[in-house]
């Protein structure tokens, strides 16, 4: 009851959207039956803490799993909004700091394929981790994370808020952890 109330606080004041239902199951669901595909989203809790004052490079994590056959694959997608291209490099260019402990996440793309311009001013890329459950547990057990995101101008670092980590822990309790022989590697 005290984990429900505290997401449900914590995305009320963040504005996050979410409906009674998502709220209470934590998570979101998209199905298009067009294409035999559903999509399970952890809550957002916005973008991450750490950036140096005056930037304008957002960088938001998702946390998502992809149904398609009953087949079930994990993903965290990295994604950066702001007035320069980090251009998101291949490979493990994703590397979190769970507890002190380093785990690489590794990319085929980077973000080579998800580049967009989306005014005068601002662009958007994205990079897609496939993940293991196991390694969604220690994220969710963590009491801190931090990551490092490279691409060909250097890297970001950012650290994921409680929010953040609420948010996965719910979707790990509650989505995850109810269906982990229906997760592929």
């Amino acid at each position: 009851m005290k984990l429900f109330v505290l997401i449900l606080l914590s995305l009320t004041l963040l504005g996050c959207g979410a409906t009674q239902q998502e709220l209470q199951q934590g998570y979101k669901v998209k199905i298009d039956p067009y294409q035999n595909f559903e999509r399970y989203s952890a809550l957002n809790a916005g973008h991450l803490e750490g950036q140096q004052f005056l930037s304008l490079q957002f960088l938001t994590l998702d946390l998502f799993t992809d149904v398609i056959d009953q087949k079930h694959t994990l993903w965290i997608a990295a994604i950066l909004e702001g007035e320069q291209w980090q251009f998101i490099s291949p490979g493990k260019s994703l590397i979190l700091l769970v507890d002190n402990q380093p785990v690489e996440l590794m990319t085929i793309s980077g973000s080579r394929n998800s580049r967009k311009v989306l005014s005068a001013k601002s662009i958007r890329e994205e990079a897609l981790y496939q993940i293991r459950p196991e390694v969604l547990k220690k994220i969710v057990s963590a009491k801190s994370v931090s990551l490092r995101l490279y691409g060909s101008e250097g890297y970001i670092e950012r650290r994921l808020s409680s929010n953040h980590l609420l948010n996965y822990r719910a979707y790990f309790e509650r989505f995850v952890l109810p269906r982990l022989d229906k997760f592929t590697v």
